[in-house]
């Protein structure tokens, strides 16, 4: 028996053990719970290239673009065979190179009330 959690799917067997998650990858999440009649067409960005399962959903589902920030794993059999197969397809593939390294949320500024930024004045 199976269950779907939120991007996990939950296997557990017959034999009373403990349960054991597999993990549902991004590319696949995201294509299955789109909200519109089919993604054709358009970009997808993602943190990680995606492997050779991904890229075929990827091509099934008639994805035009894929948008990564990482290709850490690029030399691996699976994104070979991911980069050949998105290649064939003519699906293109590029790295999204961010203008900052890193994000700073300031909330503190959440318990200021009186303090108001220029987007809300």
């Amino acid at each position: 028996m199976a269950r779907v959690l939120y991007g996990c799917c939950l296997s557990i067997s017959p034999k009373k053990q403990r349960p054991k998650f597999t993990v549902c990858h991004a590319e696949l999440n995201a294509i299955m719970n789109k909200n519109s009649a089919d993604v054709k067409g358009c970009i997808m960005y993602v943190a990680l290239f995606p492997c050779n399962e991904c890229a075929k959903l990827i091509i099934q589902a008639g994805i035009k673009e894929v948008v990564y920030l990482s290709d850490k794993y690029h030399d691996t059999l699976e994104m070979t065979a991911s980069r050949t197969l998105l290649n064939m397809a003519g699906i293109q593939c590029r790295q999204f190179t961010p203008k900052r390294t890193k994000i700073v949320i300031d909330f503190n500024s959440i318990n200021h009330p009186g303090i108001l930024n220029s987007a809300t004045k």
